[in-house]
């Protein structure tokens, strides 16, 4: 056997006459045939009857579509006739070549968008999913779909433009279903055909509305005191609460005002926003004046405008007490929290018989309220209300006289002397 080497060099252990076999090899006996399309203008390649046997023939015709030529073929045939004649004796490749011949195809219905209903349709925070609806009587369509809001959900490039949904050809089907965040805005384009041949735009936005919540605030008010249930914040648009109020021993709940407005039972609000609810409590019972009152100021007092804190005092035999006290005339002055009220002062553990109010604002009322006890353990409190007054010139006799004089100025003409000297002498100018 002729290896065709003339000699051996290096260290190969070989004995004189030993035969060597050159390598297996393996010739393949089925080979393929791939096509495409190129050019301006559109057709189909037929033909294909892969696989072929090594040695057979594979022959392939170039048919265009209506407004286009055959213009030629390239790759594993370059001639310029429909048909492409390739001996199979390894795997082919071929292009075909369409140009447009002047005539336009006709050009593909209009699709009607059915769903959403109308443009600009805003649902619901819940939805999670749209479905695009159209009619047309095309065969085949072309949609898009982007978020407006949010470019990062958009996805898919195509031409240096980023999409959310990218579907050309969708055969046949009219439907898009389209999966949607709250507080974001869609935007969708429809086409009849492809996009070598699309029919007229119809496009459609929606959007979803944002996820919003709501809250309740409570609030205690009145001379007793209790407790309210039930709040269950943040509440979703359109869903409901129910509060329950309670009043602690020796209170009575009297009933509700704010959101609710009835007088018994619990308060049921439907959340269409934030509310703000008061549950009402009186005493149940009254306390002995001989045992524990107020003894300065008196109830209703009106003070001096002037005046920038008061001493509260009370007579008694308990050895602790609970002092509370509100601004009736300005809320945001209370910010002590306690259950469900709010207070200008809670003392509950005051010693002495007497506390003293401060930074009191002119023109203001306030109410306070003295227990004995504490506030895990008291009695029925007694209550008074006072105010300080707005006008500093209505306060003291010369100030007054002054009032009185700028008026009586308007009219001295008419009065004597001696009528003039009078008021002098009353208040003491």
């Amino acid at each position: 056997y002729d290896t065709g080497v003339d000699g051996w060099s290096g260290e190969d252990n070989l004995t004189a006459g030993t035969i060597i076999d050159p390598p297996a090899t393996t010739t393949p006996t089925e080979f393929t045939i791939t096509s495409q399309t190129t050019g301006e203008g559109s057709g189909v390649v037929s033909g294909h009857q892969n696989p072929y046997t090594s040695g057979s023939t594979a022959t392939l015709t170039a048919t265009p579509n209506q407004g286009s030529s055959f213009t030629g073929w390239s790759g594993a045939c370059t001639n310029t006739s429909g048909v492409c004649t390739v001996l199979m004796n390894g795997n082919k490749s071929v292009t075909a070549s369409f140009t447009t011949n002047g005539q336009t195809s006709p050009t593909p219905p209009t699709p009607v968008i059915t769903m959403p209903q109308f443009d600009g349709k805003v649902y619901p925070s819940s939805t999670t999913k749209v479905i695009v609806l159209w009619t047309s009587t095309s065969s085949r369509h072309f949609i898009y779909v982007q978020d407006k809001t949010d470019p990062s959900m958009n996805t898919i490039t195509r031409d240096g433009v980023k999409y959310m949904i990218y579907r050309d050809p969708l055969a046949q089907s009219r439907i898009q279903s389209v999966n949607v965040l709250p507080g974001h805005t869609y935007y969708a384009s429809v086409r009849s055909g492809t996009t070598n041949n699309l029919s007229a735009e119809r496009t459609i936005t929606w959007s979803v509305a944002p996820t919003t919540e709501y809250t309740i605030t409570t609030q205690g008010f009145g001379a007793g005191s209790g407790s309210v249930s039930g709040n269950s914040s943040p509440y979703t648009p359109g869903s409901t609460a129910t509060l329950t109020a309670t009043a602690n021993s020796g209170s009575t709940f009297t009933g509700w005002s704010g959101a609710c407005t009835n007088t018994t039972g619990a308060c049921n609000l439907t959340m269409d926003g934030n509310k703000h609810v008061v549950a009402n409590f009186a005493l149940s019972s009254v306390v002995d004046p001989n045992i524990l009152a107020i003894t300065s100021p008196a109830n209703h007092a009106v003070l001096p405008a002037n005046t920038i804190s008061v001493t509260v005092t009370w007579n008694g035999s308990a050895s602790n007490y609970l002092v509370r006290a509100q601004d009736e005339t300005d809320n945001t002055k209370n910010t002590i929290t306690k259950g469900v009220g709010k207070y200008l002062v809670y003392e509950d553990n005051q010693r002495t018989k007497s506390y003293t109010i401060n930074n009191l604002v002119k023109g203001h009322s306030y109410y306070v309220w003295v227990h004995e006890g504490t506030a895990t353990s008291f009695k029925p409190e007694v209550a008074i209300s006072f105010s300080v007054a707005n006008d500093t010139a209505m306060n003291s006799n010369k100030g007054l006289f002054s009032y009185i004089m700028s008026g009586i100025s308007l009219i001295k003409d008419t009065l004597t002397a001696s009528t003039i000297k009078i008021f002098e002498m009353i208040w003491g100018r």
